[in-house]
Parts: structure tokens; C-alpha cells; sequence
């Protein structure tokens, strides 16, 4: 990981029910009938489970950053943009969805 001042996202320490209802909160915010409602979902649905299970996972305080190593190896960074293939193409990505969850659990939390 880059030398973020971080806190290490460890799934095992996560609050699964504070991260459930990160996620149901977010879910009711979609309009499931707009372009990307049902995109949004599903990387919400993807974030979820990657923030439970990848140990790879820092978050930057001070820029809400995500950083994320993706399910291909590759290193991303998301707070909002990203440089996956899904963001280039216009797209919903997890590693966006899971910069905010994080962020939501994070205020939550603490």
C-alpha cells in the first residue's frame, strides 16, 4: 500500500450488521429505474462482499480515499473516480461503491 496516514480496513474486525445497514441505507437511496440504478446494486452488492473478505484494503482519512487491491491484483484508488475499466467505460464500480461504504461505516462507527 502507498504511504497513506490510513486505517487498515480488516474484514475480520469489520461490523457486519454497521456494514449492512451502510449498505441497505445506500441501496434505498437508488432509483432503480435510472440508467445505472441497477449497476449501482450490483457494486454495492460486490462491495459489500469484497470489504468483508479482502485484507487489502486501506482508507485515507483526509482525502476519503479507497485504496484496494481489485479482484485481478490490480491496485486501485477510488473516492469518487477511479481508474478501472468499469469507470472508463462510464460505469458503476465497486471499488467506488466501497470508497463510500467505507466512509458512511467509518463516520458511523466512530
Amino acid at each position: 500500500m502507498t504511504n497513506f496516514r490510513v486505517t487498515r480496513i480488516k474484514p475480520a474486525f469489520i461490523n457486519r450488521a454497521v456494514l449492512a445497514q451502510v449498505a441497505a441505507d445506500a441501496l434505498a437511496k437508488l432509483n432503480p429505474k435510472s440508467r445505472d440504478g441497477k449497476r449501482w446494486a450490483n457494486a454495492i452488492g460486490k462491495a459489500v462482499a469484497v470489504i468483508e473478505q479482502n485484507p487489502q484494503m486501506a482508507y485515507d482519512l483526509r482525502t476519503a480515499s479507497l485504496e484496494i487491491v481489485g479482484t485481478r491484483g490490480t491496485r486501485y484508488t477510488a473516492n469518487g473516480i477511479c481508474q478501472c475499466e468499469a469507470y472508463n467505460g462510464g460505469f458503476p464500480c465497486y471499488h467506488r461503491a466501497a470508497a463510500r461504504l467505507i466512509q458512511r461505516y467509518l463516520e458511523i462507527i466512530q
